[in-house]
C-alpha cells in the first residue's frame, strides 16, 4: 500500500512538471497544421481565381469561334496530363505531355479550355508530398528535362492551321512547349 502511494505520488508529480511544456509543444504543434492549411487554402484560391480569369477569355471568343473539340476531349487530355506528371516524371512522360498539347492546341481557345478543363489539380510530388497547380504551372515546373533531341511532325490539320513540324537538341523540355505555344498562339508557360 505505501509502495502504491509512493508510485502515484511520484508519477502524478512528474506529470505535473512536465504538464506545461507539453501543452506548449502540442498547442505549437496545432498552430502549425492550422497555418498550414490556411496556406494551402489560400494558395487553392489563387489558383482558382487564375482559372476563373480564363473563363472569361473562353467566354469571349466564344461569341466569335467554335472550339475545336468536345469539352469530354479537353478533360481527357488534362487527365492525361495530370497523371503523366503525376509523381517522378521522365523525359518520355514530358514529351507525352508535349505531345497531347501540340494534338489539342490549335488556337487560343483550344489552350483556354485546355487550362479550363485541367482547373486546379493536386499533383503528386516526386519524393514527397503534393503541390496544386494550374496547367500553365504545373507546365513551366514539371517540363525540366535537360539536354535531349526531339522531333515534333504534326502533320496535316484542318485548313487555315499551319502545321508544326521541328526537330533539334533542346535544354530543357518546357524550351521545346514554349517554342510551339509562342509559334502557334502567341503564349508561353
Amino acid at each position: 500500500m505505501v509502495k502504491t502511494l509512493i508510485t502515484n505520488k511520484l508519477n502524478t508529480d512528474t506529470l505535473s512538471k512536465y504538464k506545461t511544456p507539453l501543452y506548449l509543444i502540442g498547442g505549437g504543434i496545432a498552430a502549425y497544421f492550422i497555418y498550414k492549411k490556411y496556406k494551402e487554402w489560400r494558395e487553392g484560391a489563387d489558383l482558382r481565381k487564375q482559372v476563373d480569369l480564363v473563363q472569361q477569355d473562353i467566354n469571349a471568343a466564344l461569341k466569335t469561334q467554335k472550339p475545336t473539340f468536345t469539352n469530354a476531349y479537353y478533360q481527357q487530355q488534362a487527365n492525361t496530363i495530370k497523371t503523366l506528371l503525376s509523381g517522378c516524371e521522365t523525359a518520355d512522360s514530358e514529351f507525352s505531355v508535349i505531345r497531347s498539347i501540340v494534338d489539342t492546341v490549335k488556337t487560343k481557345l483550344d489552350w483556354d479550355l485546355l487550362v479550363k478543363a485541367f482547373g486546379t489539380q493536386t499533383i503528386e510530388n516526386c519524393v514527397y508530398g503534393s503541390t496544386q497547380y494550374t496547367l500553365p504551372q504545373l507546365l513551366a515546373d514539371q517540363l525540366d528535362t535537360n539536354f535531349n533531341y526531339y522531333y515534333i511532325n504534326e502533320g496535316n490539320l484542318q485548313p487555315g492551321i499551319k502545321p508544326y513540324n521541328v526537330s533539334g537538341w533542346f535544354t530543357e523540355s518546357k524550351n521545346v512547349l514554349n517554342a510551339f505555344l509562342t509559334t502557334r498562339i502567341g503564349l508561353s508557360v
